[in-house]
């Protein structure tokens, strides 16, 4: 059995503040841990998180078997975004 995660937008904070773009939802480990790996690897902002949806379309989930992560489709998905909400990146 596949460990599960609530995955969230870390836009929005412990406190309240801030807006999510997507409401909490429960991810697959290797989905969850996805999210943080391309971001990582492309080096965003902390406080972004990709939506399930988002994650669904860089990730290729493989039953019992390594997820495979689309680094370049997971950096168009964020560029869309950010041309799209303007969003800022901090250095990490």
């Amino acid at each position: 059995m596949a460990g599960l995660h609530e995955h969230h937008d870390h836009a929005r904070s412990w406190t309240g503040v801030g807006t999510a773009r997507f409401l909490p939802t429960v991810l697959c480990d290797q989905c969850n841990t996805a999210d943080g790996a391309a971001k990582r690897r492309l080096k965003l902002p902390e406080n972004f998180s990709f939506s399930p949806s988002e994650i669904g379309r860089f990730v290729a989930s493989t039953p019992h078997g390594k997820h495979q992560i689309d680094y370049d489709l997971a950096a168009e998905i964020y560029s869309a975004l950010e041309a799209r909400c303007r969003l800022v990146r901090h250095p990490s």
